[in-house]
């Protein structure tokens, strides 16, 4: 019986790991012909101005008349990334302290309590205080 269970046991491992292989086989297919291109300052919302403005620009820099299919933006905006710079400033210094810190999408947790980046204040503040838009 125990043999019976390791022999399934490790038949079942092959199968996740022949599984996890061919999901990374097609994450990196999909990923195979994407271009990302930095710099363009756009609407995140409008994925068709988004499309337009980077085969004008493709044209114009690189000669080049292209097709997008699809078009959209990742990461974060620059203002984002600033507050996630001073996030992680602010978290390096409080370690420094000896606080034990985590930093996250907009907030930071020291020693259990959480700040929340406020954008009105532009500062972090009490979670329980941060009001409005954050």
């Amino acid at each position: 019986m125990k043999d019976e269970w390791n022999a399934d046991n490790k038949r079942l491992m092959e199968k996740i790991e022949e599984t996890e292989e061919k999901l990374e086989k097609r994450e990196r297919a999909k990923i195979r012909n994407n271009l990302v291109i930095s710099g363009i300052d756009i609407n995140r919302n409008n994925t068709e101005l988004l499309k337009q403005s980077v085969m004008a620009m493709l044209d114009k820099e690189l000669g080049l008349k292209i097709k997008i299919d699809k078009a959209h933006q990742i990461g974060l905006t620059r203002e984002e990334s600033a507050i996630q710079k001073r996030l992680r400033d602010f978290a390096r210094e409080e370690r420094r302290k000896g606080a034990e810190v985590r930093v996250k999408y907009k907030a930071v947790e020291v020693n259990g309590q959480t700040m929340q980046w406020n954008n009105k204040e532009h500062k972090l503040v009490p979670k329980n205080r941060c009001r409005g838009k954050s």
